[in-house]
């Protein structure tokens, strides 16, 4: 199709003893519409080369040399009568506007070869070079120009576009939409002139060339793990951290990647930002897949989305524990649906949660072994800062379950065995247990459904009433009761392993309990002795020393009730029966951990797998620390 189009003819400095024929010869093939001499400033020569022509060139480089470094000439063109094929570049074959490069083939004959002439090829180049030499993208270059040349060259004094910092957000954009492939990634409903959300200070944009975005934004580089860009950039009077998302780092299936960039748009007429229903799904993915926790204000921001795909007029999230559940559920149908898969970022500084990547997998093998139905994720959003991957389902009898999975080997029997006999002698505030698998493959545990929040939520929201306390504190009298009839001691009360459902408190999580009597710790906890530095927190005797009767006194003193003689009787009990049932980790375990620990480090040294290195490096590490607790708690 043939159509007007505008392109740039620029002599650099060393072409321009040759200038007069050039420009004669240009008006004799093309529509000359403006000319500027251009002007950089000696210092930032380099850095403007750089940026024009996407490489990164040394101070006094060949191009410099090529080229010259003192003013040069930037010619607008008009080909009334465009055409195109394809010819062969430096970059090998691509299409060109054939007029416009036949001319720079024989312009550079005429000044002794090499690159001492520059056209552009197409209209997208005519874009990008327009940007950055004059600060005018096409459309803006068009309606500059006058109607017919006037025959005068105008000068200008200035750099790159963005060389110096950038004026605005707006001039900021305006540039990445006419020279990058990029898009927006999170948060652009918060930018607003010079501010931005205060929770996220960076600027995450993915992109299709690291180097060539690297260069035109420019700034003070900084990298995260040798894998991602950042850029400290200046924005008006103030600093902001660019954060550049490379697709090769795969933090999308490429399928998915390349629907994201040919969907996108330019919204309010500044920024390039991904289809309603990719950003939707993007943020999911990012919040579950690539995040330990989800910010908070990630809440709002995809419920909105979640309201503008009207989503809300097909499921009700209120039937969920977590909305991050249902959000879950809709990712996985998403990906099901267009033939996208999960992707393991080369970024080592990405979470990537096999945990959830992994539930699909799961699901058939609870549904094909178990006849279990109705799965679904439960607490998606905390699955990265637990343990295990939470779901929720219906067995064959009709039983509500919930159930915990992961790779913790042994703590799933271990939780069965324990809280089953806990059940067996108080049925109102412990968890039935109902199936368990421990061995090679899957590992999970399933235990009775309840509708319950944490006590440590009522505590922290100031929830309970007076009476409500009351109650809780009576239940923590007959759970006390209950664990004094046992030779088990759970190691991990804290307000997180209670549930309260508004008549009964339960205290749930076994876990990590052992028997007093038969002291031995699971093979998680022999291969991970850090855990057991954790187990009861605040709540804790010492590290490494448990006593339930200490623990269940704190959380008493969490409650807050007073001038109670029932209250104070059980308070009482309780107290006098610290010191009575208690278990410290043993020297014999720490010297096998000590072992263990040599022999890791030699692991670390001889291992031929680089993740083999460092797992084992790692866990040394991991040891130590565990060693040195214990020495530090040591009575």
């Amino acid at each position: 199709m043939n159509v007007n189009e505008l392109h740039l003819i620029v002599l650099w400095a060393n072409a321009r003893y040759k200038e007069k024929e050039i420009l004669d010869d240009i008006s004799k093939n093309l529509k000359i519409r403006k000319i500027y001499e251009i002007e950089w400033s000696k210092d930032k020569v380099a850095d403007n080369f750089s940026r024009f022509y996407g490489q990164k060139l040394p101070d006094k480089s060949f191009k410099e040399k090529e080229c010259g470094t003192s003013s040069f000439l930037c010619i607008v063109v008009e080909d009334e009568n465009s055409k195109y094929d394809f010819v062969e570049t430096s970059r090998g074959h691509e299409k060109a506007n054939i007029k416009l490069f036949n001319l720079k083939e024989k312009y550079r004959s005429w000044t002794g070869g090499g690159h001492k002439i520059h056209t552009t090829n197409s209209v997208e180049e005519t874009n990008h070079d327009s940007v950055l030499l004059l600060g005018l993208n096409y459309e803006d270059l068009r309606d500059s120009l006058p109607e017919n040349y006037d025959n005068n060259i105008e000068p200008i004094k200035r750099n790159i576009t963005g060389c110096d910092g950038w004026d605005s957000f707006k001039q900021f954009f305006y540039t990445l939409n006419s020279t990058i492939n990029y898009v927006f990634l999170r948060g652009y409903e918060y930018l607003s002139g010079q501010k931005f959300n205060p929770e996220h200070t960076d600027i995450d944009i993915m992109v299709s060339d690291s180097l060539n975005t690297g260069l035109i934004i420019g700034g003070e580089v900084f990298y995260t793990n040798h894998t991602r860009q950042k850029h400290l950039i200046r924005i008006g009077q103030e600093k902001f951290y660019i954060d550049i998302w490379d697709i090769n780092n795969n933090y999308h299936d490429k399928k998915w990647t390349d629907n994201i960039f040919k969907t996108s748009y330019i919204n309010k007429n500044l920024i390039r930002v991904p289809s309603i229903e990719n950003y939707f799904y993007m943020m999911i993915y990012h919040c579950l897949i690539h995040k330990e926790d989800v910010a908070k204000d990630y809440y709002n921001l995809i419920y909105d989305l979640f309201l503008k795909l009207k989503l809300n007029e097909q499921y009700d999230i209120n039937k969920y524990d977590s909305p991050f559940d249902l959000y879950f559920i809709l990712l996985e149908r998403f990906l099901e649906k267009n033939n996208y898969y999960y992707t393991k970022p080369s970024d080592k500084n990405i979470d990537y949660s096999e945990k959830l990547t992994n539930f699909r997998d799961l699901t058939k093998y609870l549904e094909q072994s178990y006849n279990f139905r109705n799965i679904q994720p439960v607490y998606s959003d905390t699955v990265n800062t637990a343990n295990n991957t939470f779901a929720k389902a219906i067995d064959e009898f009709g039983n509500i379950l919930f159930i915990k999975s992961g790779d913790m080997d042994g703590t799933y029997k271990n939780e069965y065995k324990y809280s089953k006999k806990m059940y067996e002698i108080n049925q109102t505030n412990f968890l039935k247990p109902m199936y368990y698998r421990d061995d090679i493959g899957y590992k999970f545990i399933a235990i009775e459904y309840i509708k319950a929040e944490s006590l440590e939520y009522y505590l922290k929201n100031n929830l309970l009433s007076y009476e409500q306390k009351l109650n809780i504190v009576k239940d923590i009298y007959e759970i006390f009761k209950a664990l004094k009839q046992t030779d088990i001691i759970h190691r991990d009360i804290n307000p997180k392993n209670f549930i309260y459902d508004g008549k009964n408190l339960k205290l749930i999580d076994f876990q990590f309990a052992t028997s007093v009597k038969k002291y031995r710790e699971c093979p998680f906890l022999t291969e991970h002795p850090l855990y057991l530095a954790g187990l009861g927190r605040d709540f804790a005797y010492k590290n490494f020393y448990w006593d339930d009767s200490y623990s269940l006194l704190k959380i008493l003193d969490c409650i807050k009730i007073e001038n109670e003689d029932e209250i104070h009787k059980i308070y009482k009990e309780i107290k006098d029966y610290i010191g009575k049932k208690t278990l410290k980790t043993s020297n014999k375990f720490f010297f096998r951990w000590r072992k263990k620990q040599i022999k890791c480090w030699i692991k670390s040294i001889l291992c031929s797998s680089k993740e083999k290195r460092h797992y084992y490096k790692n866990l040394a590490k991991d040891i130590k620390l565990a060693m040195k607790r214990r020495n530090k708690n040591a009575d």
